[in-house]
């Protein structure tokens, strides 16, 4: 069953996406050595609450945190009491669900002064994301959101885990159409005006293996690797997709 949403519908989406945009923008200031991931956590959890908003991934299967992140060499898993260092690359992911609509919304933050190579390599994945959106639009499929990606991803030399699937969200925390990344231009579902999806890829840019542990969450790399794990919810439009929320940068101001 595929869901559409109205104009109103929308900006209740929206509002929610711009409160996880200001909750990220709190949390910046806060990502230095020697923070906890789980200080974070409850940071943002708070914040989110003294807003009316529930956080989703709050108990998701048996997770006790409300948000999934990464830190260094790991993507997708449950905040602990692990400090940050200087030097590593965390992604944070959160949804909510406020005034009987969800929200999406995913940044990678780097912690310290950032080399050029990940400066770059954030850079051009958060490009990627931004372009992605804007493919989102009447008459596209789905296909083409995963084409996209790949051709962008290929100009780059990154490489998209497949795994991670994007998908529809509105008064659902998930809905159909799912969005996958396995390359079938021009296939799959047909986007229309009403539709909304978090499109929220994540990249890396060494082709190693990549290991997932017992606990379904985390994602853990043997090899020297980086990760970034960006992600927006995007309503269709007729020229291009809106992204929901203000646009990231990969450097504090």
């Amino acid at each position: 069953m595929l869901f559409y949403k109205t104009a109103a519908e929308i900006s209740v989406i929206k509002e929610n996406c711009q409160l996880l945009s200001d909750m990220f923008r709190m949390l910046e200031g806060q990502l230095e050595p020697g923070k906890s991931i789980q200080t974070l956590d409850n940071l943002a959890t708070q914040y989110l609450k003294d807003r009316g908003a529930l956080t989703v991934f709050l108990n998701y299967k048996d997770s006790a945190r409300s948000k999934s992140k990464a830190i260094s060499f790991i993507v997708h898993c449950v905040p602990d009491r692990s400090e940050l260092h200087e030097g590593d690359m965390i992604s944070i992911s959160c949804q909510i669900f406020r005034k009987g609509f969800f929200g999406f919304l995913s940044r990678t933050f780097f912690v310290g002064e950032m080399k050029p190579k990940e400066d770059k390599f954030l850079s051009n994945s958060l490009e990627i994301l931004k372009s992605t959106a804007k493919i989102l639009k009447e008459g596209n499929r789905t296909g083409d959101i995963a084409d996209h990606i790949d051709a962008e991803c290929k100009v780059h030399d990154l490489k998209v885990l497949k795994k991670q699937l994007g998908y529809g969200i509105g008064k659902f925390r998930v809905e159909s159409p799912v969005l996958t990344h396995f390359v079938i231009p021009r296939s799959g579902e047909l986007l229309k005006r009403g539709m909304v999806f978090v499109v929220h890829p994540v990249l890396y840019f060494n082709s190693r293996q990549t290991n997932w542990v017992d606990d379904g969450w985390t994602l853990n790399n043997k090899f020297d690797n980086r990760y970034s794990h960006y992600g927006y919810t995007v309503a269709v439009g007729h020229n291009s997709g809106e992204i929901l929320s203000e646009d990231f940068e990969t450097k504090k101001q």
